[in-house]
């Protein structure tokens, strides 16, 4: 019977941990909201597609190299506007493969 009894403490206690857990990923980070925010403000180059936005606020994008220092320089400036602290590396840019010649 104690068996049972410490079989249902561990589980419960398990369980416990894991809606926690699971309550904290479900909803966006406050640095994610914010760099959403300013992928919003800088969603205007034309080569520039958002891949994802890191809990730590990272934004990771694909685009042409020309426009990569433009959305850099925006992200920043929108950060200094919100006041927000930005991680290291806060733009994560993949270059957009060149099309084949024809």
């Amino acid at each position: 019977m104690k068996a049972l009894r410490w079989t249902v403490a561990v589980l419960a206690l398990a369980g416990c941990s894991c809606v926690a857990t699971g309550s904290a990923v479900a909803g966006d980070s406050s640095a994610q909201d914010q760099a959403l925010d300013r992928w919003r403000a800088c969603d205007h180059f034309v080569t520039i597609r958002l891949g994802r936005v890191d809990t730590s606020g990272r934004v990771f994008v694909t685009g042409a190299e020309y426009e990569t220092g433009p959305f850099e320089q925006c992200i920043h400036e929108m950060a200094a506007r919100q006041g927000a602290v930005l991680p290291v590396n806060p733009v994560v840019v993949t270059q957009m493969e060149a099309p084949s010649p024809s």
